[in-house]
């Protein structure tokens, strides 16, 4: 039933001039500093696409992908930087409102592999769940939810340079869990709740 999916596919070409490059070396003393350094400029070619997906009232899915290719030009002290690749970043998501005034929510995002001339960083993997319920007649809501929920939005990058191979992991954020509960005052119609529980999922 088209009626409820929707497609939006686009196609673009960006350019950008003096473009910001990581670069990493050694110094002296053998400690590793990273930099930022202006190159030539990066070029990409790339598709959107996004899909929303209502198969019945209680349940939608959506699907946010960026699929492009590049190309890096440049040098910085006598090194040459240019590179060519590609990668995918997407999210995926989906709300789910069950009975007795329950709901689920999850998200699932990737970053794919982030190559250039001196580095390589493997894939980031994120989810995120939250259930809540409605409580009192829709003016309070108890949520409990999860970011991070593997713990896999790891950045994990390999260095490469003419006397080194240097490898780093960092980690933002842990996984976290919260229990919240919210209560509205002064609800007194059907469209104040109704901006409520807009405002609460957002």
């Amino acid at each position: 039933n088209w009626d409820k999916l929707t497609v939006n596919p686009s196609v673009y070409y960006q350019r950008t001039t003096d473009f910001i490059h990581t670069y990493t070396y050694r110094d002296p003393t053998g400690t590793f500093i990273s930099t930022p350094v202006n190159l030539r400029g990066e070029t990409r070619v790339g598709l959107e696409l996004s899909v929303l997906y209502n198969p019945v009232k209680w349940l939608n899915f959506n699907t946010e992908l960026n699929l492009f290719r590049f190309r890096q030009q440049g040098t910085y002290r006598e090194q040459d930087f240019g590179f060519a690749g590609q990668t995918v970043t997407g999210r995926f998501s989906t709300q789910l409102k069950l009975p007795a005034s329950f709901a689920v929510q999850a998200r699932y995002s990737v970053t794919g592999p982030q190559n250039n001339a001196q580095a390589r960083t493997r894939a980031i993997h994120n989810t995120d769940v939250a259930l809540s319920k409605n409580l009192l007649q829709n003016r309070a809501t108890l949520s409990l939810d999860g970011t991070n929920l593997f713990n896999t939005n790891q950045t994990r990058t390999r260095t490469l340079g003419q006397t080194f191979d240097f490898n780093q992991i960092s980690n933002r954020n842990a996984a976290r869990y919260r229990l919240s509960f919210a209560y509205r005052f002064n609800l007194k119609d059907g469209r104040a709740i109704r901006q409520a529980k807009g405002s609460n999922r957002d």
